[in-house]
């Protein structure tokens, strides 16, 4: 595993280094965030979503409620608008939180709004808006 890669000798000890992986595009949700792209997340949200906008070189974040500057409190931004490049107001239909008769919602449509979501910010993004 080691013998194609970089170690180093810290303490005494022999480390094998691994540099970071950067991506390109991070997708991140947030419930609430402002203009300059300050993000609050909420419950799960909070574990990926600043790691993966830190990490890559431009970050949409879609966000449920985009608010004034200001309206934030400092103590719960989470992700500081320096790492998103966009925002992207989250629509919702009438149908998103109804649930089905099985107890979940319909994967069908869990999809295609992912991939709509894709496609308009890959537009945006690449054609330098």
């Amino acid at each position: 595993m080691a013998a194609a890669k970089e170690t180093r000798v810290i303490d005494g000890r022999q480390y094998v280094l691994e540099y970071p992986i950067h991506g390109d595009l991070a997708l991140v949700k947030a419930e609430r965030g402002d203009r300059w792209g300050n993000l609050v997340y909420r419950k799960r949200r909070r574990n990926f979503g600043p790691v993966m906008a830190t990490a890559a070189k431009r970050t949409v974040a879609t966000v449920h409620e985009v608010v004034e500057l200001g309206a934030l409190d400092p103590e719960s931004i989470v992700t500081p608008g320096i790492h998103v490049s966009r925002i992207v107001a989250h629509r919702t239909r009438g149908h998103a939180g109804r649930r089905l008769q099985g107890g979940s919602m319909s994967g069908n449509y869990q999809r295609r709004t992912k991939d709509e979501l894709a496609r308009r910010v890959a537009q945006d993004i690449f054609d330098g808006a």
